[in-house]
């Protein structure tokens, strides 16, 4: 908090520009001089973020392990139950063949998947009450029963069908630069110590670390290489994971494209099963 209260009040370029032009800071109000002697440590700003990039990125990092191990177990939960879900999406089929048996929409092959949230407001019939997932309800409970209990095994859909990938995306990639990032400075201060020790002062501890920024990016770069390592790896798994399932139900996905697709297919899935085990109730 220290750290990002002095960056929020470090001088702007017009005022660095504007100090530059004071050989001294005699004439100068009080705050003013504060920004003068500001402006000449060296490379304050690099400094300021590296040390809040090295509090803040352990936290980071676990909050973004976390969206992913959440993704990497939505998808296991989907394959787990891929059996009953084909099931279930055979009826949704064959339901809507026979409700279109006369129209040029019936003996399809297939359907888009954003249509089994449309049951729920599409009433079974002018007489009842009822929905179209009423009726699906009841033909899963003569044909296939044991779906009902799939989705009261799920502990991560849920929250897959509330996430964003392309904010987790986005998370992992920030992460990876800030990681960059100090190493470039960690580098740098390196390769001065070896080549004129740090303005020509301990010229004896050449290749040690010494200064407490230096040991600082050590420190953390020991611990946040093999990280982000971990997590850029399972970021690839997600990627082939995701487009394997999204492509087994007709839908195309790619990290580089549209992210809803993925919070759409998860949000479709976990509705509808709620849905359809509320109709059954």
């Amino acid at each position: 908090e220290v750290t990002a209260s002095i960056i929020s009040i470090l001088p702007l370029s017009d005022e660095v520009n504007a100090l530059k032009c004071y050989s001294s800071p005699a004439n100068l109000d009080q705050a003013s001089k504060l920004y003068y002697y500001i402006c000449r440590i060296p490379r304050l700003v690099t400094r300021l973020d590296c040390h809040e990039i090295a509090f803040s990125w352990q936290n980071f990092s676990k909050q973004v392990s976390q969206q992913i191990d959440i993704i990497l177990k939505a998808c296991a939960e989907i394959e787990n139950c891929k059996s009953q879900m084909q099931t279930v999406l055979s009826i949704v089929l064959a339901l809507g063949n026979y409700l279109n048996s006369d129209t040029k929409f019936g003996n399809a092959h297939g359907f888009k998947l954003e249509a089994i949230n449309k049951l729920e407001a599409l009433k079974a019939s002018k007489s009842t009450n009822g929905s179209m997932i009423h009726i699906l309800a009841n033909l899963v409970t003569d044909h296939a029963v044991d779906v009902f209990a799939i989705s009261q095994s799920w502990t991560a859909i849920p929250s897959a069908a509330n996430m964003s990938l392309q904010q987790t995306m986005c998370d992992v990639t920030k992460l990876e630069q800030q990681v960059n990032k100090m190493n470039q400075e960690f580098i740098r201060i390196k390769d001065a110590q070896e080549n004129i020790g740090l303005d020509g002062v301990l010229e004896s501890c050449k290749g040690v670390v010494t200064f407490p920024l230096h040991r600082r990016l050590n420190e953390f770069l020991i611990s946040a290489k093999p990280k982000i390592a971990v997590i850029k790896s399972d970021m690839k798994t997600i990627e082939k994971t995701v487009a394997s399932i999204l492509g087994a139900y007709g839908e195309r996905f790619s990290l580089d494209g549209d992210e809803d697709t993925f919070k759409r297919f998860f949000s479709s899935i976990f509705v509808f099963f709620r849905s359809l085990r509320t109709a059954a109730d």
